[in-house]
């Protein structure tokens, strides 16, 4: 399983790296109808999730403007609004945090 890690290079030029973090373990739903027991709860684990401490967005690496995105929020569309607007990150968001 890949760490879904990628880079986005828009018209401008400007380039972002995205990283979806997440935890070690995914839960699916898993319907037993045999048994009429309904919903169980089924983990995974992922071997390469990347998480905070294995992320390679950091002020370390040179990364300025980190945005944790909440969970369901396009990365692509705020990449667009930043791009299309030419400002380094859009404040007062409710759906974004920032690392300073």
């Amino acid at each position: 399983m890949s760490s879904e890690r990628f880079w986005v290079v828009c018209k401008s030029e400007r380039k972002f790296c995205v990283e979806p973090i997440g935890d070690v373990y995914t839960n699916w739903g898993n319907v037993t109808f045999g048994q009429q027991k309904g919903l169980e709860k089924v983990s995974a684990k992922e071997t390469n999730t990347i998480t905070e401490e294995n992320s390679i967005i950091n002020k370390d690496n040179g990364f300025k403007h980190i945005a944790y995105l909440k969970p369901g929020t396009s990365p692509f569309g705020y990449i667009e609004c930043l791009d299309n607007s030419g400002i380094e990150r859009i404040e007062g968001c409710d759906w974004v945090e920032y690392v300073d």
